[in-house]
C-alpha cells in the first residue's frame, strides 16, 4: 500500500525543520522554555525526516542504533514539548504579576534550575522509566519507521501517558492566569514591560505560541492514551521478567497492517506526525517576521553579498528619518 503523505511529509517536516531553528539566531536567551521548545522541536523534526526518508516502503530492521536513538527521542519530545511551554506560560505569568522583578540572584538561579529540571530532567527521566514498562526493545512501522513498544499495564498510563497530560494542564492553568492578569491590569502591562525591557509584540508572540501548544498537544495526549485503553484489555505487570521475556525481539510491521486497525488509529498518527510541522510553521510565523528577524535577514544578505563585491549603500539622513517614520508606524500597528 502506497504511502499517501509522501513525498510531501518529510519535505514539510524539513521545512519545518529550518522554520523551528532560523528564529533561534535572534530570539533572546533569557526565555528557558521558548528555546528548549525550538530545540526539541527541531530534534523531533530531524527524527521524523530520517525515520520517512528510511522506512519509506519497507519494515525492515536496517538500523538497529538508530531506532534506540529515535524511540527515545520519540518519548523525550512527549514530554519535553508540553514541559517546555509550561516554563514559557510561567515567565509569562510572572512577568504580568511583576514577580520576575523582585527575584535576588539566588532566586534566579533556582528558577534557572527548575526550569532545566522541566525541560530536560522530566524528559530523561521518562527515557529511564520506559524501559521498565517496554516489552520489546522497539517496532517497526513501515513509512513511519522506529517506536516504542509498551506493556500494556495501569503502570505504563501512569508512568508515560500521564505526565503530558499534567504538564499540559499545568501549563494551561498558567496560561489562563496570564490572561486573566493582563486583562486586569490593562494598559499597565505596557509599563511593566518597559521596565523588564520586553517587547509588548514579542510578549504577545510568545502567549499565542504557549497557547497553541497546550491547546493542540494536550488533547491529542489525552486522546491517545483514551484510544490505547480501548484497543484492548489490559494486562497484569506480574513481574519484572515477564514483562521483558520477550525484550530482543523486534516487531515489524507492514503498512497494510497498521492501516487496517481503523480510521481513528490513522488519523491520531497522521495528527502526531503532522503536529510537528504545524507546530515548526507557528513557530516560524510568530518570530520570522519580526522587526529583529527583518534585521537578521538584511545581515544575512549584505554579508553574502559583500562576497560577491555587492557593498551595503549607506542611506542619506533624509532617508534614515524616513525609515525610522516607516518603522514606527509598523511597530505602533504591530503592538
Amino acid at each position: 500500500m502506497s504511502d499517501p503523505t509522501w513525498p510531501a511529509y518529510p519535505i514539510m517536516v524539513f521545512l519545518s525543520l529550518l522554520a523551528t531553528v532560523i528564529p533561534l539566531t535572534w530570539i533572546g536567551r533569557d526565555n528557558t522554555g521558548m528555546i528548549f521548545l525550538s530545540l526539541w522541536l527541531a530534534v523531533a523534526c530531524i527524527s521524523e525526516f530520517v525515520n520517512t526518508i528510511v522506512w519509506h516502503g519497507n519494515a525492515l530492521n536496517s538500523a538497529p542504533v538508530w531506532c534506540d536513538i529515535s524511540t527515545r527521542i520519540n518519548i523525550a519530545i512527549g514530554v519535553s514539548v508540553p514541559a517546555s511551554a509550561l516554563c514559557m506560560c510561567r515567565r509569562l505569568y510572572r512577568i504580568a504579576s511583576m514577580k520576575a522583578f523582585i527575584l535576588t540572584p539566588r532566586q534566579k538561579r533556582r528558577a534557572i534550575i527548575e526550569d532545566l529540571l522541566l525541560c530536560l530532567g522530566i524528559p530523561a527521566l521518562e527515557i529511564i522509566l520506559q524501559y521498565v514498562v517496554s516489552d520489546h526493545r522497539y517496532i517497526v512501522f513501515e513509512d513511519i519507521g522506529c517506536l516504542a513498544s509498551y506493556f500494556n499495564a495501569w503502570g505504563t498510563y501512569v508512568l508515560m501517558y500521564a505526565w503530558p497530560i499534567i504538564l499540559g494542564v499545568i501549563g494551561g492553568i498558567y496560561a489562563v492566569l496570564t490572561i486573566y492578569t493582563i486583562a486586569k491590569k490593562g494598559k499597565q502591562m505596557d509599563e511593566i514591560l518597559r521596565s523588564a525591557n520586553i517587547k509588548k509584540s514579542h510578549y504577545r508572540r510568545v502567549t499565542i505560541l504557549a497557547c497553541c501548544e497546550i491547546c493542540f498537544a494536550t488533547p491529542f495526549a489525552i486522546a491517545v492514551m483514551t484510544l490505547d485503553l480501548t484497543l484492548g484489555p489490559l494486562s497484569h505487570y506480574k513481574n519484572w521478567n515477564y514483562v521483558h521475556a520477550q525484550y530482543s525481539e523486534i516487531i515489524q510491521v507492514p503498512a497494510v497492517l497498521w492501516r487496517s486497525m481503523g480510521p481513528t488509529w490513522i488519523v491520531l498518527d497522521e495528527l502526531y506526525r503532522w503536529m510537528f510541522v504545524f507546530l515548526g510553521f507557528v513557530f516560524f510565523a510568530l518570530f520570522g517576521f519580526s522587526r529583529e528577524a527583518r534585521d537578521a535577514y538584511g545581515k544575512v544578505f549584505w554579508t553574502v553579498a559583500k562576497v560577491f563585491g555587492i557593498k551595503r549603500p549607506e542611506p542619506s539622513i533624509h532617508e534614515e528619518k524616513t525609515l525610522e517614520y516607516v518603522f514606527a508606524i509598523i511597530g505602533s500597528k504591530s503592538c
